[in-house]
């Protein structure tokens, strides 16, 4: 007479001590399986499929909602502290430059991906455009993004042609603009502050 195993663990169903897989003579863990097949069929939906281990197409697309051609496809998986998706396929590099290195091509050296959705967890490569790092930042949403855009002056002139004065920024060690009128209108309100009898 066969004698019943003894379990290392509990088991989270009732009924036969035995993995219900034949062939497999593993206690029974979960959903009638073995730890073993439990482990597979969580990983690749079949208890008896799925290949280990799995190349990183097979493992990236999965974790990516891929919606109509032009909406945004949604990375369902981990997004890092500024809000890009993490894959580990080949290194830990963003899912974005994974999903348009798979779908496109490789990235031009000296350009980056700028996301044209503004959505940076979005995958589709029809909202990615490789780009210079600089252009990446000017279509930003910072405060030298936004200012690098502007045309006018907060006074409505005209930032370009004469009334342009470029300066030397030292901290940000590039050119930084001002308006030529706005400047000589507040060196003559210090002349005449200077002028008037305290």
């Amino acid at each position: 007479m066969k004698m019943p195993r003894q379990r290392a663990y509990p088991r989270k169903t009732t009924g036969v001590d035995e993995c219900s897989i034949p062939g497999c003579e593993k206690l029974m863990f979960a959903r009638t399986w073995c730890s073993a097949h439990y482990t597979r069929w969580y990983n690749h939906g079949d208890p008896l499929g799925g290949s280990w281990p799995k190349t990183a197409e097979e493992r990236f697309w999965p974790k990516v909602d891929r919606r109509g051609e032009n909406e945004c496809w949604p990375w369902l998986a981990y997004l890092n502290k500024d809000g890009y998706g993490q894959f580990v396929g080949g290194g830990e590099v963003l899912s974005h430059r994974f999903a348009y290195i798979s779908l496109v091509g490789p990235i031009p050296e000296g350009l980056t991906l700028d996301h044209l959705c503004r959505n940076r967890w979005c995958q589709n490569p029809k909202h990615l455009e490789a780009v210079t790092m600089r252009e990446n930042a000017r279509r930003g949403e910072s405060i030298p993004a936004q200012n690098a855009r502007k045309t006018h002056c907060k006074h409505g002139h005209q930032l370009s042609g004469d009334n342009l004065y470029l300066y030397e920024n030292g901290k940000q060690g590039r050119p930084s603009r001002r308006c030529k009128t706005c400047l000589r209108d507040n060196a003559r309100r210090y002349a005449e502050r200077k002028r008037k009898p305290a």
